[in-house]
């Protein structure tokens, strides 16, 4: 039986560093796809007025994955949702697996 501290979602140790969402899948498609995105980054970004204007649009700079460790999270997560493909769906059907440069 997990004890309380095992339940307590206040603790770092027991939350999740990634999180993968399967889509919905497309019609008329047999597909397996994943959404992964971090659920704890340590990366931070900035919000800034670039006027006086109230109205003006906010210079916003996201800095996504400017940690280490954010980044090591990502590739892991990337690494993860490939092994149903490595492991299982590779041996028995025809799979591709779409090898974008997006982080180069």
């Amino acid at each position: 039986m997990p004890s309380r501290a095992d339940e307590d979602t206040s603790l770092s140790a027991n939350n999740p560093d990634i999180e993968v969402i399967p889509p919905d899948r497309m019609a008329g498609h047999i597909s397996c796809s994943f959404l992964c995105t971090p659920v704890r980054p340590t990366s931070t970004g900035t919000v800034r007025l670039a006027s006086s204007d109230p109205l003006g649009e906010p210079l916003i700079d996201l800095n996504y994955f400017s940690t280490e460790y954010d980044m090591d999270m990502f590739l892991r997560d990337i690494l993860s949702t490939r092994r149903p493909k490595d492991e299982t769906l590779g041996r028995s059907w025809s799979v591709s697996f779409s090898e974008s440069d997006f982080l180069k």
